[in-house]
């Protein structure tokens, strides 16, 4: 799991492949789309992690048609969507389809005697809404406003591992 914000207490938790979602679409955003499709193994290069994980988070968004996957010699992915039409809200529900794990939150009133009167459940089930609500404010074009800085630090990697050669 990664932590989306770190303190004394870790209050939430992102999974690996919602992590993986957010840095797949950030480098396809960033990259003009003139060079691509960007195969993912270069994407797994920039960012050293492994392509079977890569390739998981890949398959989400292509499920959802965030991106394009194109198999063969000249394949790759690429944006399917402009990323002012994605928001960040969007990628958590792909990427994150056990969110209510706990017995409590999906409703098995069977595991727990106070399942029906318990409050706690509702503040959960509400401050989830609100950070979905938030996240759907916020879209992938607003995350891409450094979008210079990021093309740089990419393209520093792909050179970094034989994947272009910068004049």
């Amino acid at each position: 799991m990664k932590f989306i914000f770190e303190a004394e207490w870790n209050l939430m938790q992102i999974s690996q492949q919602t992590d993986y979602a957010m840095r797949i679409l950030i480098f396809l955003g960033t990259m003009p789309a003139s060079q691509g499709p960007w195969p993912a193994r270069h994407i797994a290069d920039v960012y050293q992690i492994q392509l079977s994980h890569l390739n998981k988070a890949i398959q989400a968004l292509a499920d959802k048609g965030y991106v394009r996957s194109t198999a063969g010699r000249n394949g790759g992915i690429s944006l399917n969507i402009h990323p002012w039409e994605l928001s960040l809200g969007d990628v958590m529900r792909c990427t994150e389809p056990e969110w209510n794990q706990s017995d409590c939150l999906r409703g098995c009133e069977d595991t727990c005697i106070l399942a029906t009167i318990c409050q706690v459940k509702k503040e959960f089930l509400k401050s989830m809404g609100v950070f979905l609500e938030r996240l759907d404010q916020v879209t992938l074009e607003d995350v891409l406003i450094n979008r210079k800085e990021l093309s740089d630090v990419f393209w520093d990697r792909l050179e970094a591992n034989g994947h272009v050669t910068l004049v």
